[in-house]
């Protein structure tokens, strides 16, 4: 959502008077924006249709909360997903709050740079899409002549810096997608090679150890 600054947003916390609640909230309701980004304690109660995600950027502090957090999408029957962030220090403290839940969660990991870009390049087509026809013709002289010079390569620069990415993303590692490190395994341990790629895939350790078991 950092990519580009095409997502409207705003903010719900306890600092904000009641007025700006109410235009916060009337704002999300009416479509105004599309992410709201709301405390525990600013968000209870609130019953807003139509949300079909809910992202847990921090991990709540008990099953309590994590539920209504989450609640506050798919409601009146409807289907909504709910997406809770966490590092690899974490993971203890996520199974914890699976199990005091009650339902099984589904690992994803975050997504690679490749995904994001053309995500990324996906919103700004859509934000292009936009642009009143009136407006596109006072510079459509000056594209054409781009294009006859560069040809793709001309849009394709335009969308990475409308992306935000004028330089090379960085690469990231696989494990702990910290910055500028790349996975390399330099083992002959079989089992040890299973394990480290069951944790990017999200399986445990005890299934990695009956798959490093079989025959490859």
């Amino acid at each position: 959502m950092a990519l580009t600054s095409s997502i409207a947003s705003e903010a719900l916390h306890g600092d904000i008077s009641q007025h700006q609640r109410e235009r916060t909230l009337n704002g999300f309701r009416q479509g105004k924006f599309t992410v709201l980004v709301a405390t525990d304690v600013a968000s209870r109660g609130l019953d807003i249709p139509n949300v079909d995600l809910v992202i847990h950027y921090e991990l709540p502090n008990d099953a309590e909360t994590f539920v209504h957090r989450s609640g506050r999408t798919g409601r009146a029957g409807k289907e909504g997903s709910a997406i809770l962030m966490y590092t690899n220090s974490q993971r203890r403290t996520v199974k914890s709050l699976e199990r005091d839940v009650g339902c099984r969660f589904e690992f994803i990991s975050p997504p690679s740079m490749e995904e994001v870009l053309a995500s990324s390049a996906e919103q700004i087509i859509a934000t292009l899409n936009g642009v009143h026809p009136d407006s596109i013709k006072f510079f459509t002289p000056t594209a054409q002549r781009i294009i006859e010079e560069q040809g793709t390569s001309a849009l394709a620069a335009a969308i990475a810096h409308l992306s935000g990415f004028s330089s090379p993303p960085s690469s990231r590692s696989l494990i702990s997608h910290e910055q500028n490190l790349v996975l390399d395994i330099r083992t002959s341990n079989l089992r040890f090679k299973v394990q480290i790629f069951a944790r990017v895939c999200g399986r445990g350790d005890n299934e990695a150890s009956l798959h490093a078991n079989q025959s490859f």
